[in-house]
């Protein structure tokens, strides 16, 4: 018999907006009823979802799924804080830590968490929505002028010094 992991509940679209409400910033005047939520399909373990203010401002949250042993989340955090602050990819708001789960599935908003990467394996992120970008299609790989932007894009990310070994 092996040894079988129990997979944790799926998260809702309600633990999203419970996420964005402890933010900071603009979204910590707002209610749960002033967000729009929608689940952001596409990924492979990960349950995400964009959340909207009212103003328009959106952000993604993003719960972690099961990935074994493949994703090291912390390595992974830190790689994606250190782009962030060298402006090549979106920003990190929040880090959601273990501690703060059964809150944000409960809807319990009084937990607080920032993006302090030192608060044991984190459960998820929020991170900043890039209006206007999408996923390529298939016809993308064919346009060579996409292309050469890709390109130049992950050439300026393999150039970066990263300073993102723990501490």
């Amino acid at each position: 018999h092996g040894s079988h992991r129990r997979m944790p509940p799926r998260w809702t679209e309600q633990a999203a907006i419970h996420a964005c409400l402890r933010i900071g910033g603009a979204w910590s005047k707002l209610t749960a009823a002033d967000v729009s939520v929608r689940p952001l399909t596409g990924g492979m373990s990960n349950d995400m979802f964009i959340c909207r203010s009212p103003g328009g401002k959106s952000v993604v949250v993003r719960f972690y799924g099961d990935q074994g042993d493949l994703v090291d989340k912390q390595k992974e955090l830190r790689v994606f804080g250190e782009l962030a602050r060298k402006n090549l990819g979106p920003k990190l708001l929040a880090v959601l830590p273990a501690t703060a789960a059964d809150a944000l599935r409960s809807g319990d908003i009084s937990c607080d968490f920032d993006i302090n990467l030192d608060q044991g394996e984190p459960v998820g992120r929020v991170e900043e929505f890039l209006e206007g970008w999408r996923t390529f299609t298939p016809a993308d790989y064919k346009d060579e002028k996409q292309l050469a932007a890709v390109a130049k894009l992950v050439g300026k990310w393999h150039c970066t010094d990263m300073e993102c070994t723990p501490k």
